[in-house]
């Protein structure tokens, strides 16, 4: 078990009988926040072990449900603490024994904040602060400059809108195009299940003022985050079976990628939402236009490497032309009704070079005759070029029985040819794991090459066939 405490302004946590001063804290894996220590070391602990022993504990209680949540509410309280510099405090250090006793550690400006933060979130028109924001001491920001940017434009938190006063954004600032059947089904569920509605939408300010909000035609707000919910919503209203009014979050000059990124973590927040499938990934790569940075900012990847290793397939597909990318929306759409294509269909157009000339046929075979037919004949164009399980080899009892000497000067001569080849502190071209080449430099040579890439400066052991020089211009 453990609990968090304000000694003379400063923030510890208690665990058994121990306790550390603490520095900051972020959501970590599920269930659980990691907490960093002004000693320099960091621990994971378990929401569903944190237990009201303080002031402070049994207001941040309520969070323990959500570790984003209960991570803002931490620091919003802390920034408050820290404000006011209560140096004429008497706080004590609270006992530490395992009776459910509530120590008065913290002074009585406390619950005064405390009620201030619970009008605040109940207000439609309050800003956001900036301790909303990651500390970037304790939460380095993704390395692209638009990160977090896009939480200063809040202009309102839990707005009551008028369902006449949404609107559905472009193409290029939605996540996904509607479907249908999903919209039924939430409609069924809202009915179902009264109250389950009540899931906070994104939206970003068009025109109009807050105080008109809840007018009709007062605003114009398009849904960045929820649009399937507000399509649901509006059939029910329209048959008169609810209310004409949801609750909002609400933005004001959003960039394209700013509300890709408000739509991308919208649905992945909202335990009703459709999930993400592997075309929908791949439409919001497209829109940014294959930007490194910007699809790391979006999809939440550390760097470029993750990038690749997560999303290496969507990546690929993003590039093929516009037309291919439509026909395996008709796939999606005609074959896939029950489950969604998936990357693994399409892995070997694209791991293996000899068989991306057959991507206009197979998408064309995956239109008409449907998954199995391509998979069959997947597996024939893939014997014909000698890859995947069908790669070429030379049969056991024809290989040539050689000796330990004749193998090591095979080895020797090999190692010799490639540091012929290329050296160290060359610029070349690198194969990666989705099949492209990037700029690299040879760190290192060997029988294979270690290469430094120059965009994210990630290194990889490559052999000699996946290496060619750079073209200079």
């Amino acid at each position: 078990m453990w609990y968090l405490s304000v000694v003379s302004s400063k923030l510890f946590l208690y665990e058994g009988k121990s306790s550390k001063e603490v520095k900051g804290l972020k959501p970590s894996e599920a269930g659980s926040v990691l907490v960093s220590f002004e000693d320099g070391t960091r621990k994971s602990f378990f929401l569903n072990r944190f237990v009201a022993k303080s002031i402070l504990s049994k207001k941040l209680k309520k969070f323990q449900t959500t570790r984003s949540l209960f991570c803002k509410k931490t620091r919003d309280y802390m920034a408050h603490y820290k404000s006011s510099d209560s140096s004429s405090s008497t706080d004590t250090v609270p006992e530490t024994d395992e009776e459910d006793n509530v120590p008065s550690v913290e002074d009585h400006a406390f619950d005064s904040f405390s009620s201030q933060m619970e009008h605040s979130e109940s207000s439609s028109t309050s800003t956001m602060s900036a301790c909303d924001r990651e500390d970037n001491e304790v939460l380095p920001p993704l390395p692209v400059k638009t990160d977090y940017l896009y939480e200063k434009k809040i202009k309102g938190h839990s707005v009551k809108v008028h369902l006449m006063n949404l609107a559905q954004p472009v193409r290029e600032r939605r996540v996904r195009d509607l479907n249908t059947a999903h919209v039924h089904a939430l409609s069924k569920s809202f009915l179902e299940s009264p109250g389950g509605e009540f899931q906070l939408l994104a939206g970003n300010i068009l025109s109009g003022d807050l105080e008109n909000a809840m007018q009709e035609r007062g605003m114009r707000i398009e849904v960045i985050g929820g649009n399937h919910t507000k399509a649901a919503l509006m059939t029910l209203y329209r048959q008169g079976l609810r209310n004409p009014y949801v609750q909002m979050t609400l933005y004001e000059g959003l960039t394209d990628e700013e509300a890709l990124k408000v739509g991308l973590h919208h649905n992945e927040t909202n335990l009703k939402a459709k999930p993400m499938s592997f075309l929908d990934k791949v439409d919001v790569i497209v829109k940014l236009k294959q930007d490194i940075k910007a699809v790391a900012s979006v999809f939440q990847k550390k760097n470029g490497r993750q990038v690749r290793n997560d999303l290496g397939v969507h990546m690929a597909v993003s590039r093929w032309p516009n037309e291919i990318i439509e026909r395996l929306h008709q796939v999606d759409q005609k074959w896939c009704s029950k489950k969604p294509l998936s990357q693994t269909l399409l892995r070997g157009l694209i791991k293996h070079s000899e068989m991306r000339k057959y991507m206009d046929k197979g998408t064309e075979i995956l239109v008409q005759e449907g998954v199995q037919a391509f998979k069959e004949k997947m597996n024939q164009w893939m014997q014909v070029e000698g890859v995947g399980h069908f790669r070429n080899k030379k049969p056991t009892e024809a290989k040539e029985k050689t000796t330990v000497k004749e193998t090591v000067k095979e080895t020797n001569e090999k190692e010799h040819s490639v540091k012929q080849n290329y050296q160290v502190g060359d610029v070349v071209m690198a194969k990666w794991k989705d099949g492209r080449k990037y700029d690299a430099v040879i760190k290192r040579v060997e029988i294979i090459y270690h290469v430094q890439y120059l965009e994210d400066n990630v290194q990889r052991k490559v052999s000699e066939t996946d290496i060619e020089e750079k073209d200079i211009q």
